[in-house]
């Protein structure tokens, strides 16, 4: 009687543990330690690049906010850090860590914008989208496309508010105000955690 309520307890345990393995609520001691890893590398990276950005852009340079994100669907979470370069101007960063270690994959440095803005795509698996305004009258998104750790930039949509050159455009070619708004409507925003 004993061996059968023993074997129906570890039956019922490999069943539930079986099902959190399935479901993905069950994470290994490997798994946890990976992932304190992964963020430990990321913000100690951080606070050194704030250090770095001190002394070669502004002594009041800092980092504002930081996002920990799968932009290019591989299962890995990314940085995408905003840094405060002087004035209204911010530069948007994308980190990756390979081989241990965290290397830039996009800078947006000579691309600055006001307050520049990161946002995924809805439906896409490897897309994200920088953007912000150029001046009062211009706003402009850069879309990359990520694979791997490979970041290219694949279109570029801008809508002018002045008399001239008024309307949208995509890679440098008038498009429809509709089209420009539907690009719009895909564009999901990376909220940053701010300091």
């Amino acid at each position: 009687m004993n061996y059968k309520k023993k074997t129906r307890s570890i039956t019922i345990y490999m069943i539930l543990a079986l099902c959190l393995l399935l479901t993905g609520l069950y994470r290994s001691p490997s798994e946890v330690q990976a992932k304190v890893s992964e963020k430990k590398l990321y913000m100690d990276y951080l606070e050194k690049e704030e250090k770095r950005l001190r002394k070669v852009e502004y002594a009041e340079s800092e980092i504002v906010g930081y996002h920990l994100i799968d932009l290019n669907n591989d299962g890995q979470k990314e940085l995408v850090y905003d840094f405060w370069c002087g004035g209204a101007r911010s530069e948007e960063t994308v980190c990756m860590i390979k081989n241990g270690k965290v290397e830039v994959v996009y800078d947006a440095e000579g691309h600055q914008v006001i307050g520049q803005t990161f946002y995924k795509i809805k439906g896409s698996k490897n897309k994200f989208v920088a953007g912000g305004a150029c001046s009062a009258t211009e706003y402009m998104y850069d879309v990359y496309k990520f694979s791997n750790s490979n970041v290219k930039k694949i279109a570029t949509y801008r809508r002018i508010y002045e008399d001239i050159g008024r309307g949208c455009y995509k890679d440098g070619k008038r498009i429809s105000k509709q089209s420009y708004l539907k690009f719009e409507k895909k564009l999901k925003r990376v909220e940053l955690k701010y300091n």
